[in-house]
């Protein structure tokens, strides 16, 4: 399968004609197979990383490719774990805005302890 210049883009088109014709899964542009393979922003944005590379002057796929039923599994379960990573996050942020709100009270309280009211409560009018 061959790519003719009409499906590249003018940013795709220079960075062939630089070298970068190595496509990770995460989208990155790289000189060598090996370097897309080992693609660090993969490691991070991406659910496919490290398991294909493609060729974007030929269209040629390096690795193995997912298939359409892998995707479609791999963003179920990445979609499920985000969620359950934000209700912990929300747990968590929670629990935090209930122990800020104890130091806050604690705070006031040592404050209020602290006040000598004999020495006071001359300045209070009535």
């Amino acid at each position: 399968m061959y790519i003719t210049v009409l499906d590249l883009s003018h940013y795709e088109i220079q960075a062939i004609e630089d070298g970068y014709r190595y496509r990770c899964p995460c989208g990155e542009l790289c000189n060598t197979v090996a370097a897309a393979f080992s693609c660090r922003k993969c490691r991070y944005y991406s659910i496919f990383g490290g398991e294909y590379v493609t060729d974007i002057a030929t269209g040629e796929v390096f690795g193995t490719m997912p298939t359409l039923m892998e995707r479609e599994s791999r963003v179920t379960d990445h979609t499920a774990q985000m969620a359950a990573d934000q209700a912990a996050w929300k747990r968590e942020m929670a629990e935090n805005e209930a122990i800020e709100k104890l130091l806050v009270w604690d705070d006031m309280a040592a404050q209020y302890d602290s006040i000598d009211w004999n020495t006071t409560s001359r300045y209070i009018t009535r």
